[in-house]
């Protein structure tokens, strides 16, 4: 009878600690999966930092790119000053000689009218000098109207680049930033679970020495059973 109530108790306390043993081999399970989605965090952490390093020194070359284009541009726009005085100049220059031209024009109208033919060829030579002249200066007008158009375009496009570099970096600087966040969550949650592992194992300690206890009492109480149960046979 006395043993009864011990035995239970065993029963009992092998019970709790075989659930306690279950929660053990489930906490450190999932100690290892946190350990592994913190582990594969850092990868894409390092991942991260080595694409920023990247896109900073493509930045870095497209800012080299837009500083040479602005002094190319300061160079072109000292130059420019100069054409378009120059233009200013080769624009008086068209309407005198457009003027020229006409006058000449009219010139060989009128001895034509006069018939007087040997200064025909020396007046139509003139004009188509002038003419000449007229086209390259428009010519080399345009050819510096298009250079500026381009390096200002080119300018454009560099700084285009750099607007685009500075959104990527910020986009890879907030994913980094989520990762550590990750990171210092699931160490967080790490730290927890191994707390609560030590509590466990603490737990298991202490039914370990009761389950001892009790197994050495049940040993003496059959012990004395068996004392009993020889004096009464005797």
């Amino acid at each position: 009878g006395q043993l009864e109530p011990v035995a239970e108790r065993i029963e009992d306390l092998e019970d709790e600690r075989a659930d306690l043993q279950a929660d053990i081999e489930d906490v450190e399970e999932r100690i290892e999966d946190a350990r592994e989605r913190k582990s594969e965090a850092a990868d894409e952490v390092r991942e991260i930092e080595a694409e920023i390093d990247d896109l900073r020194a493509e930045r870095e070359e497209a800012e080299a790119r837009i500083e040479n284009l602005e002094d190319r541009l300061e160079e072109i726009d000292a130059e420019r000053e100069s054409v378009d005085e120059q233009m200013r100049e080769i624009e008086a220059d068209i309407e005198e000689r457009t003027a020229e031209i006409e006058e000449i024009e009219a010139d060989i109208e009128e001895i034509e009218g006069e018939l007087e033919d040997s200064r025909i060829p020396e007046l139509s030579a003139e004009a188509e000098e002038i003419r000449a002249e007229i086209a390259d200066l428009e010519a080399r007008r345009d050819d510096l109207g298009a250079r500026l158009n381009e390096l200002q375009l080119e300018k454009e496009y560099a700084e285009e680049d750099i607007e685009e570099l500075r959104e990527r970096i910020e986009a890879a600087q907030n994913r980094k930033a989520e990762q550590e966040e990750r990171i210092a969550e699931l160490e967080e949650a790490i730290e927890e679970k191994e707390a609560d592992l030590e509590e466990k194992r603490r737990q298991i300690e202490e039914l370990e020495g009761e389950l001892a206890d009790l197994k050495e009492e049940r040993e003496e109480l059959r012990g004395e059973l068996q004392e009993a149960k020889e004096e009464r046979d005797e």
